[in-house]
């Protein structure tokens, strides 16, 4: 809808979990209990203040990773998937490739600002793209807050980092450093839509929300400047035609074909048409079935069309 210095390097900070979050759920399941593993003691940053041996469900490291946005959370999940934090690179590395993030290059797995740590927004909304694959993603990073017990047994509230929240959004991530501003890829569901929007080096204002401002311009330009239209209804004729007839005849060894011309037009019906499934009758007899979802329009002209031809 809307873009902007798409293919220009930035930091990707923060948005960087996703990627690991991504390979920690391909790895675990929601409801699998781990021993967390921390094996550097200085990790910088905004951290949860993980102890070595913790066990949590994945879950909750989901949670205190996206949600809570600790580093060390971002840590325990690398080495919950290989041996160490460099091999775990390496993987988010490789699915960056398969993503045909071409313009990106992890070098850590929480996007604290380092050489050679960067990405494009033209990256990010792929890597976006493949999040909306994970429901385990949605529904965490959805959550205004979460509740854990720490090690002395109290429990203690943590509060996402992302607070539009209660302005039908339901994610994805939010970051900020030096290099990167402040940053946010927002997943806004409101008004029967479904949008993603991205922006980066906003300017770190006082309160901090500058970029949580750039969002909400964003979908408020796309929603005003891009309406809703229904292409096609159920019992919508969509083609009318006078086609022909053709029947084979023999002359001199050879096939001839005949036409005779119908009179009247021909009327093919939307017998059905919920979004994702599309059929065509033309004198209750179906002819066309179409999965809408992997079907381009101009396939399903092109394929009608050709059908028609055929009479």
């Amino acid at each position: 809808m809307y873009q902007k210095n798409i293919k220009e390097q930035i930091a990707p900070a923060s948005i960087t979990k996703l990627m690991t979050a991504i390979l920690l759920l391909d790895a675990y399941s929601i409801d699998e209990k781990v021993n967390l593993q921390i094996d550097d003691p200085n990790i910088e940053g905004k951290i949860a203040y993980f102890k070595n041996n913790k066990t949590m469900k994945i879950e909750e490291l989901l949670d205190f990773l996206l949600v809570y946005s600790a580093n060390d959370a971002a840590h325990a999940a690398a080495l919950l998937v290989a041996d160490t934090e460099k091999d775990f690179i390496t993987l988010m590395n490789e699915r960056a490739n398969k993503l045909n993030m071409k313009s990106t290059n992890f070098t850590n797995v929480h996007g604290l600002d380092e050489k050679g740590h960067y990405t494009t927004v033209e990256d990010l909304l792929a890597l976006s793209l493949e999040c909306l694959k994970y429901p385990e993603i949605i529904v965490s990073t959805s959550k205004e807050y979460f509740y854990h017990k720490n090690d002395e047994g109290n429990s203690l509230k943590y509060y996402s980092t992302n607070t539009l929240l209660d302005d039908n959004f339901t994610g994805l991530k939010t970051g900020w450093t030096d290099d990167a501003g402040l940053t946010f890829v927002g997943l806004y569901q409101g008004l029967n839509r479904n949008i993603i929007s991205i922006v980066n080096r906003s300017i770190v204002d006082e309160s901090l929300n500058s970029h949580f401002k750039d969002t909400i311009k964003l979908i408020e330009l796309s929603t005003f400047n891009f309406n809703d239209y229904i292409l096609l209804e159920n019992g919508e004729p969509i083609f009318s035609t006078h086609s022909a007839t053709a029947s084979n005849v023999i002359k001199n060894d050879k096939d001839l074909i005949t036409f005779g011309y119908i009179n009247d037009p021909i009327k093919i019906i939307i017998e059905e048409f919920n979004g994702n499934q599309l059929t065509l009758k033309l004198s209750n007899k179906i002819i066309l079935n179409y999965n809408t979802s992997t079907s381009s329009s101009i396939s399903i002209v092109s394929n009608l069309l050709t059908w028609l031809f055929r009479l």
